[in-house]
This record gives C-alpha cells, sequence and structure tokens, in this order.
C-alpha cells in the first residue's frame, strides 16, 4: 500500500549559503530530505502545512504566466533535442526562476518516475494548468512528440501575456491620472475649500451669490458631512458587483452585453476576445484535436458571457452538420471578415494558417485601439480636471468681486 504523501512548508540553504523557503510534498521528512538534497538543497527546518491539499493549492497559485512560458520553453527545445521528458523535468526544476515552480517540477518529477504521463500530473494541478493546456499536452504525448505541444504552448501563452501587458498599459496611465485627479479634488473640497466658503458666508449677506457659489458650498458640504458614508458605499457597491459577476449569470450577461456597447471599449473587448479564441483554436487544430473539442477548449477563453453563448450556439449547429462559415455567421456576434476568412480556411482544409491571419489582423488592430483609447482618455481627463478648477474658481472668486463692485 502506497504511503500518502504529506504537505510540508521547508527552509533550506544552496550551495552559496542564500536562504530558500517553499512547500513541497513527502512521505516523511526523511523523504523531503532527499528530494531537496536532488536540487542542490540543503534542509534546515520543515513543518507540515495545515490545511493539505488547499495549502498547497494556495502555494502554486502563485505561478505566473511568464513562469510557464519558460517553462514550455525550456521543455520544447530539450524536447527536440532527444532528452527524455524525465530529464527535462529534472533540468528544469534545477534551474526554476521561483521557489513555487521549483517545488512543482519537484512533485511533477516525483510522479513522472513513478509512471505517470505529463499531462496527468498536470490535471492534479488544475489550480495552475488550464484544460487547454492539458489538452494540448496530452495530444502532443498521443503523437509522441511532446514538443509541439509546448511550442503551442509557448505561443499562445506569449500571446495572451502581450495582450494583457498591452491592456495594462492602456489601463494603467488613465488610472493613475483618475486617482490623482480624484485625491486632489477630495483634498480641495475637503480641506480647502471649507476654509474660503468661510470668507464667503460672511459676506453673502451683503451680495446674492451665483448658482456656481451655492453648488460649491453644497457639494462642500456633502464631502465634509458624508465622506466616511461615500467612500464605503462606493466599496460596497464594487464588492456587491464582484460578487454578482461571480455568482449571478444573468448579471454577468447584463454587464457583458453592456460592455459590448460602450464606444471603442466594446469593440476593443469583441477583438481581443475573438482573437484569443482564434489563437487558441488555431494551436488546438494544428495539434490534432478534433474540430468539436477544440472548439470547446478555445470558447473557455471567452471571457465575455455573451460571446461566449454565441460560440456554444455555433457550435450545437456545427454538431448538427452546419459548415463553420453558417455556424459563426449565424450567432452575429463575428464580424464579417472574420466569417469569410473561417470560410476560406474551411474550404481550402488550411483552417489553421486562416485563424492565424485573424489573429494578426486583430493584433494590429488591437494596437491601434488601445493607443487611440490612450490618446482619448487623456485629453478627456485633462478637460475634466479644468472644468473643476474653473468652476471652482468662478464660485470663490465671483463673489469676492462683485463684492469689491459694491464697494467702489
Amino acid at each position: 500500500m502506497a504511503i500518502k504523501e504529506k504537505l510540508y512548508k521547508y527552509r533550506a540553504v544552496k550551495a552559496d549559503g542564500a536562504n530558500v523557503r517553499g512547500v513541497l510534498s513527502a512521505n516523511n521528512e526523511n523523504h523531503l530530505y532527499e528530494r531537496l538534497e536532488e536540487v542542490g538543497l540543503h534542509l534546515i527546518k520543515s513543518s507540515e502545512v495545515k490545511g493539505g491539499a488547499f495549502g498547497g493549492a494556495r502555494y502554486f497559485a502563485r505561478i505566473s504566466l511568464r513562469d510557464k512560458i519558460q517553462l514550455y520553453t525550456a521543455m520544447g527545445q530539450m524536447m527536440e533535442a532527444g532528452i527524455s521528458v524525465l530529464e527535462a523535468i529534472d533540468h528544469s526544476r534545477k534551474n526554476a526562476s521561483t521557489s513555487a515552480m521549483r517545488d512543482l517540477l519537484n512533485t511533477f518529477h516525483q510522479d513522472v518516475y513513478d509512471g505517470l504521463k505529463f499531462s496527468e500530473v498536470m490535471t492534479k494541478h488544475s489550480n495552475v494548468f488550464t484544460d487547454i493546456e492539458v489538452a494540448l499536452i496530452k495530444s502532443s504525448e498521443e503523437r509522441g512528440d511532446l514538443s509541439v505541444g509546448c511550442d503551442a504552448l509557448v505561443h499562445h501563452l506569449t500571446e495572451k501575456d502581450d495582450t494583457r501587458r498591452k491592456i495594462k498599459k492602456a489601463v494603467q496611465y488613465p488610472a493613475v491620472l483618475l486617482v490623482v485627479i480624484s485625491g486632489a479634488l477630495f483634498v480641495m473640497m475637503a480641506y480647502v475649500v471649507p476654509q474660503i466658503l468661510e470668507f464667503l458666508k460672511v459676506i453673502q449677506d451683503d451680495i446674492e451669490l451665483t448658482i456656481f457659489t451655492k453648488s460649491l458650498i453644497s457639494v462642500s458640504g456633502f464631502f465634509q458631512n458624508y465622506v466616511l458614508w461615500l467612500f464605503f458605499g462606493i466599496a460596497a457597491l464594487i464588492v456587491l458587483h464582484i460578487a454578482l459577476l461571480k455568482s449571478s449569470l444573468a448579471y454577468k450577461t447584463m454587464v457583458d452585453k453592456f460592455a459590448l456597447k460602450i464606444p471603442m471599449i466594446g469593440d476593443l473587448i469583441r477583438k481581443i476576445e475573438i482573437a484569443w479564441f482564434c489563437n487558441v483554436l488555431a494551436s488546438l487544430y494544428k495539434a490534432g484535436i478534433p474540430v468539436i473539442n477544440a472548439l470547446k477548449f478555445s470558447n473557455e477563453m471567452v471571457r465575455n458571457e455573451v460571446l461566449n453563448s454565441s460560440i456554444s450556439m455555433a457550435i450545437e449547429q456545427i454538431k448538427q452538420g452546419s459548415t463553420l462559415r453558417d455556424a459563426f455567421n449565424n450567432t452575429g456576434e463575428f464580424p464579417s471578415v472574420v466569417v469569410h476568412m473561417i470560410s476560406i480556411g474551411e474550404e481550402s482544409a488550411n483552417l489553421e494558417e486562416t485563424l492565424n491571419k485573424v489573429c494578426e489582423f486583430y493584433r494590429k488592430d488591437i494596437d491601434d485601439a488601445i493607443q487611440a483609447m490612450i490618446l482619448l482618455i487623456e485629453p478627456i481627463l485633462t478637460i475634466f480636471l479644468a472644468a473643476m478648477i474653473m468652476w471652482i474658481a468662478i464660485a470663490v472668486f465671483g463673489p469676492i468681486y462683485d463684492l469689491f463692485e459694491t464697494m467702489i
């Protein structure tokens, strides 16, 4: 009877004296010591992880997209060089850039040594590896060439990482600018403006205050009296929104449908989702996965519920004998150029190349759309800030000017 492995937190030291911390599975502390020695680490202290597998899942969830790209790149290159899977894993774990990846590959090495396939070990870590990754590796194993699946995953994950960085770039600057503007307005409304308004309240019996001044007094008073309620209210709405997105399909569908209708942003979301879908479909199709299964796996990449449902409808139509062209055209969610290019690929039996061309086409469009959005958001926020300053200036200096006129 096999001994059930436990999870241990450990502190170890490298040959150069550097301290290393991590989590690793082992039968007991002696077994843990042996497994760490295999990768050049000397155990100093260890303790069993509370929460068992759940605690380990949280630890391995720290593995990033770039960590996986590095793993698949190294594995693919070593597979092409004729190195065995076990030796490739051993080399990768000794050269892992993070403790979480090293510990995960330690687990992989033991499981593969015990007779499991690489894809079977991946399924044991569903919090790290997606169904698409498992499907590509499994298909490559069945064909006897694991490097094909690794290369396809490097291409797919690199595209995904590139798109994420572009979206982050598009959001980062406007977000920072918005926070700075909001912070400046908060300080002005809560501290600076009230002091100025004290003087205006003194002279309001001598002159008639304008609508700008009255509105500024009201807004400043609201900030002073209800700022904490405003803060907690916004925080509560954000938490409620996130909870409903996770728990209510109807609410998520409504939000996603609204998102697609937002000028510029909706078009960008559609392009990103379609590009990811086509990229995954091309990789899965190249790996020899049947079209229906490839479509289902690819649809998992689509986060927008409206587009996801449309693709699910298309898959059902294809099951019933419809062509890819007709099925995607009937959804009404795919642009005509995409449907036309899919039709060409289907008729020429060169679907993979056509899908890659769709990705390339949208990649350029996404870059242009992100740049256009950045260029548009910046002046909008600048105009908003200028308008707020103008409003405060008119509200404050207008009554003072009127007072001077009455004194002349």
